[in-house]
């Protein structure tokens, strides 16, 4: 079972990753799905400056090596080209890890209307993937982030986090 499952629907910069510390304290390993990305670098950036052992898992549709380049050959990171919805690269990625930070995702709203079982296999059976791998590795730590698109057009600026999804 996860016992500590945490979703932010909004990533700010120093209060969620602070948030996210608080949440996998105690880990040494942490696997960060679209570490490639914006967000997913940046999470890295921070996960090694702490101390963490970080590994990458992205495909780079979306992300790039660009992004955490400056960390390539660092002791602590570790990266990975593969997606999330291989079972045995998943799998095999788990049995060491603490902790996983997940942030891989098909994001593109015009994406998902033109393919929306593929963002769909992604999203959903990606992150389902990753579930099962992490109850049969017992790995009990899961960050889950989303995007501000589950509140639909902002009417009113600053989206309150109680604001309801659409």
């Amino acid at each position: 079972m996860i016992r500590n499952f945490v979703w932010f629907s909004r990533f700010c910069e120093g209060l969620c990753l602070s948030l996210l510390f608080v949440d996998v304290g105690g880990c040494l390993r942490v696997l960060v799905t679209g570490g490639a990305g914006f967000i997913g670098s940046h999470t890295v950036d921070r996960l090694l400056a702490e101390g963490f052992e970080v590994i990458v898992l992205d495909n780079l549709r979306s992300g790039s090596v660009d992004n955490i380049r400056r960390h390539v050959g660092c002791k602590g990171l570790h990266f990975v080209r593969g997606d999330i919805r291989d079972v045995e690269l998943v799998r095999s990625l788990m049995g060491d890890v603490d902790c996983v930070v997940h942030l891989a995702a098909l994001v593109s709203v015009p994406e998902s209307f033109k393919d929306p079982a593929l963002t769909f296999d992604i999203n959903v059976n990606g992150t389902l993937n990753l579930l099962r791998a992490c109850v049969d590795f017992n790995v009990d730590r899961f960050v889950y982030a989303s995007s501000c698109a589950v509140y639909g057009n902002a009417e009113k600026l600053p989206i309150e986090e109680d604001a309801p999804a659409k």
